[in-house]
């Protein structure tokens, strides 16, 4: 009885050893904001809100950097970034406006 006791309580320490690492490296996976990432697909809209029901009020290209101001569930259940109108191409004219990406559209480096 007393060895079943030992194997259970050491599978209990080894559940809780493995939540403690999993919940350190997610948290390490939360990013704070302002941070600064890169276009993906080769044309990606940009969208007057958090959803694929907005106006698309530009385009970027791959490898274009942007500044992301926070992240925002849209209605769609997608995730959406704010953008930084400030860090899109001048040619946009979109300050003072709130634009959005979807997330998957944009990578970090």
């Amino acid at each position: 009885m007393k060895k079943k006791a030992g194997v259970l309580a050491g599978a209990v320490v080894l559940v809780l050893a493995v939540a403690v690492i999993f919940l350190t490296i997610n948290r390490r996976g939360v990013r704070e904001y302002p941070q600064t990432m890169h276009v993906a697909n080769d044309i990606c809209r940009i969208r007057a809100g958090a959803g694929e029901e907005f106006a698309v009020v530009g385009l970027l290209a791959k490898g274009e950097r942007v500044m992301v101001l926070e992240r925002k569930a849209g209605k769609d259940g997608q995730t959406w970034y704010r953008l930084d109108t400030a860090s899109l191409a001048e040619e946009l004219e979109l300050s003072g406006e709130e634009v959005y990406i979807r997330s998957d559209l944009l990578v970090l480096n």
